[in-house]
């Protein structure tokens, strides 16, 4: 009898998994996909390295879909089990979240391809069409003229803030495709900082190493919740008049942002902004910029992208992201006023952040904050 009742139980478990999958509309599935993917990129980068770091799941999302077709084989199959895209219609898809999160949101994406590589003129249209992606025939013999061509088009995307790295980027004996993305974000936030209020406060990066930042402060109603499985207090603020938001994930004193990184997912993101709950409060953060670009080459063969590399299908992925956090304000945004000051949240330590876009649960940016005071 038990036995049967557990069957029983595994099969409405399994039905209302199913269900609640094709319940869920295909552009926003694309978009939890990539965002899932997004996280497990992030780790693995992160474990690399304990500096601060940048990177856009939808702008690498984008461009590793958009090679899909160029594909075949063991190397499709493993670009698709990484991005979560079996049995999904990437390209249809990426045509629909494009519209909906709007512009250039989810980054720009250019394909740098050898002479003789390019692409027939029909997949040059649905490149064009449905991923916004820019084509550039670059002479690869000239690593020079290559790595500038690479360059220019970054720090046109960037707004001249990304500087691409000068070593490192690895293309490989005989490069055939290179694929960058690029996203710039400024922060603009419907809850204004004062730059009067800006003054210079300690920052601890560590239990032995301070450094001195400007520390801006706004006091409004903030959405707010706490994690106590991770002991991370988790803030939202809002961009662009609520159109994009920003999540800063602070781990309490003494536990490192890298158990942190461990912990998160798509599933883990959607969970925390749930949990948010509206509340009176002084919020005190960092002014601080990062910009960055990642070769993503090394982190992608970890993630079992390793055959595109092999067969010479792909040279290498690179993604490129500026992000600015100072006191610009959304155009008509009123910082609110109360007659007794709320509790105040420091961001004095280091901290993760999630920047995404509220209505399609797109995750556009995945940063941590070591030191402000570096980029």
């Amino acid at each position: 009898m038990r036995s049967e009742v557990l069957v029983l139980c595994l099969v409405l478990v399994q039905s209302w998994s199913q269900s609640r999958s094709q319940s869920i509309d295909p552009v926003q599935l694309l978009a939890q996909r990539w965002s899932d993917f997004g996280f497990r990129l992030f780790r693995e980068a992160a474990s690399r390295s304990d500096q601060n770091l940048l990177l856009s799941p939808s702008g690498t999302g984008l461009s590793l879909s958009s090679v899909l077709e160029r594909s075949a084989g063991s190397g499709r199959e493993q670009l698709e089990r990484a991005l979560g895209l079996q049995g999904l219609q990437a390209a249809d898809l990426v045509s629909g979240l494009r519209a909906a999160v709007g512009g250039d949101s989810l980054g720009g994406v250019a394909w740098f391809v050898a002479q003789g590589a390019e692409p027939d003129d029909a997949y040059r249209k649905s490149l064009e069409g449905s991923f916004g992606a820019d084509l550039q025939t670059v002479d690869f013999g000239s690593p020079q003229d290559s790595t500038d061509s690479i360059q220019r088009w970054v720090l046109e995307q960037t707004r001249q803030r990304v500087q691409t790295p000068t070593t490192g980027l690895d293309l490989g004996p005989d490069p055939q495709l290179v694929l960058a993305s690029a996203l710039h974000v400024q922060s603009r936030f419907s809850v204004p900082f004062n730059a009067s209020q800006t003054v210079q406060e300690r920052f601890f990066v560590d239990r032995y190493h301070t450094v001195m930042v400007p520390m801006m402060l706004t006091t409004g109603r903030f959405l707010l919740a706490y994690d106590r499985n991770l002991r991370t207090g988790v803030l939202r603020l809002g961009l662009d008049r609520d159109r994009a938001a920003m999540l800063v994930l602070l781990p309490d004193e003494g536990v490192h942002v890298s158990a942190l990184e461990d912990e998160l997912s798509g599933e883990k993101l959607q969970k925390l902004v749930r949990a948010l709950k509206k509340t009176r409060l002084e919020v005190q953060i960092p002014r601080f910029a990062l910009e960055q670009a990642t070769p993503l080459k090394p982190v992608l063969q970890k993630l079992q992208v390793t055959q595109v590399f092999a067969d010479n299908s792909l040279s290498q992925v690179l993604d490129s992201v500026a992000l600015s956090v100072d006191e610009t304000s959304a155009p008509g945004s009123v910082a609110s006023s109360f007659k007794t000051p709320p509790p105040r949240l420091t961001v004095n330590r280091p901290f993760l952040l999630v920047v995404y876009h509220e209505a399609t649960e797109t995750v556009q940016m995945i940063g941590r904050v070591m030191d402000p005071t570096q980029k």
